[in-house]
């Protein structure tokens, strides 16, 4: 089974731009950018307050690693080692970056970017759309929307 390079981070620093490096053997590269939207719920916000506690989000992290490998096992097929039955020599494992950005994160700006690598497009975007639900669904970090000032 090819694995996958994941790379997270969960901490107050801003979203780091995009990397240059890819790996000889990846022809696909996705990235999604979470950006702090202006309204929510009716609400114009000035920005949005990100906090976790870091010891749950590092475990919950680590599982969704060992899940993320579980789910794309079967993707990535038998490990021959034979170039020709599908190999490693034949493709690239995928590589993964994760950023959330804790906080106060202003409007207009990213709070959480995910970025994957990996031979093919659909693989690529399936991987980047596995992790976006799964971190919103279950990572531990809770957001609490910050009201601009009312204009007078």
């Amino acid at each position: 089974m090819a694995k996958a390079e994941i790379h997270w981070n969960i901490s107050e620093q801003p979203v780091p731009p995009p990397t240059a490096d890819f790996d000889r053997g990846h022809g696909a590269a996705v990235e999604f950018l979470g950006v702090v939207r202006e309204m929510e719920g009716g609400t114009r916000l000035a920005g949005i307050d990100y906090s976790a506690y870091p010891a749950m989000a590092e475990a919950e992290m680590r599982r969704l690693i060992r899940d993320h490998a579980e789910a794309f096992a079967a993707a990535a097929g038998a490990d021959t080692g034979n170039p020709e039955e599908g190999g490693p020599s034949a493709r690239a494992s995928a590589r993964v970056w994760i950023h959330h950005r804790l906080g106060f994160v202003p409007v207009g700006v990213a709070s959480l970017a995910i970025r994957v690598q990996s031979a093919h497009s659909a693989e690529a975007i399936d991987r980047c759309r596995w992790w976006l639900d799964q971190i919103k669904r279950r990572l531990p970090v809770w957001k609490r929307p910050v009201e601009a000032p009312s204009e007078v």
